[in-house]
């Protein structure tokens, strides 16, 4: 019987009371994190995203607060994106309840800066032996962010159009120069 007051708390579509096995949802029921199993990680669905759009990612493990390192790898990306992934490594220890937070100032970020597919790796590894499965430490995931708009210049390549300020100046200062010689 329906019952939208139920408690559903690994995010299947089946509440708590009539779900025999519980496997936290994170994008889909087919990749579902089982906190029985061995020590393993979840990136995220594939996504589409925006060019210059600050995408966040996101962390989620079988185990609940428990120190993790992690690794992101920008492992493909649109030929001649100058994308990079900001915070790639670090450590988390705090979950709500699979999703795990990032210190303070320390976020993974990406910003696509052309159009197309970036995958992203998310390579983790437990600060600690696992109690139910010691010899599993490591673990992986791939999110693929299918990025649409226009191209970003996010400063970090070369410009034919403008120019810096301080180049301009040097000019104008020049020219000043010049003009004062003459007279």
């Amino acid at each position: 019987i329906a019952n939208a007051d139920q408690k559903d708390a690994d995010r299947d579509g089946h509440g708590d009371v009539c779900d025999k096995d519980f496997c936290y949802v994170v994008s889909d029921a087919q990749t579902c994190l089982d906190p029985n199993a061995a020590f393993a990680v979840n990136a995220g669905g594939n996504r589409a995203v925006r060019t210059g759009q600050r995408v966040p990612l996101l962390i989620w493990a079988n185990r609940q607060n428990m120190g993790i390192q992690y690794e992101w790898i920008l492992v493909n990306k649109p030929e001649g994106s100058h994308a990079v992934i900001k915070h790639p490594v670090g450590s988390v220890t705090l979950s709500t309840p699979f999703n795990y937070h990032y210190k303070k100032g320390r976020r993974v970020e990406l910003v696509p800066d052309l159009p197309g597919d970036y995958t992203v790796e998310l390579r983790a590894k437990l600060a600690f032996a696992d109690q139910k499965y010691p010899d599993k430490r490591d673990a992986s995931a791939r999110v693929v962010l299918k990025a649409k708009g226009s191209p970003v210049d996010l400063g970090g390549g070369c410009s034919a159009a403008g120019g810096s300020s301080a180049g301009l100046g040097l000019v104008l200062l020049l020219g000043l120069g010049l003009l004062r010689r003459r007279k």
